[in-house]
């Protein structure tokens, strides 16, 4: 049986929309962690980088080791932050560029309304996440994270608009070919 286009279109458009609540749901998993659970899943990351990068770490003085597992550990954390809301701005992007796609019927042909719409719902989202981490034991709200996890959004859009751009672009040309 072969779906009809109208039952594909909503079929895509709400897989995007749970694949973007579903993100978020994940990132509110991680912030909903306490210090300590925190830190020792950073942890286990950093020690993977550290085994890689640094084959001689056992043989470091201690404050050698405590200052290169500080500033890993401080990396790995970061470009957690900023995974994760590439993750969102990816999704959130899709689902805008899905519906937009099947809405061109509409006059809906820019992508810079979607593109803003996704920076500032994952820039709001990144707010809202750093207010619920100050409810969470050991942790706290920081101002430079919501920076992180902008930018990490602001990638992930960056990244799916190239590719939606890419494919349709050859889609189109194997259409007229």
């Amino acid at each position: 049986m072969i779906m009809k286009t109208a039952d594909r279109r909503r079929l895509f458009i709400i897989l995007t929309a749970l694949l973007t609540a579903l993100v978020m749901a994940l990132i509110f998993f991680f912030s909903s962690q306490d210090a300590s659970l925190s830190s020792e899943t950073s942890g286990f990351f950093t020690d993977i980088i550290v085994r890689i990068f640094y084959p001689e770490y056992q043989s470091l003085t201690l404050s050698e080791r405590e200052l290169i597992r500080s500033q890993i550990s401080f990396f790995v954390r970061k470009t957690g932050h900023f995974s994760e809301f590439t993750l969102l701005g990816f999704s959130l992007m899709l689902h805008a560029l899905v519906s937009r796609y099947y809405k061109r019927a509409h006059g809906v042909r820019s992508l810079m309304p979607h593109a803003l719409f996704t920076l500032f719902a994952g820039a709001a989202y990144a707010v809202s996440d750093e207010f619920h981490q100050s409810f969470v034991e050991g942790r706290g709200p920081a101002a430079a994270d919501v920076g992180i996890d902008t930018c990490g959004v602001l990638f992930g859009l960056v990244v799916i608009s190239l590719i939606w751009n890419a494919v349709t672009k050859r889609g189109s040309e194997n259409e007229n070919s």
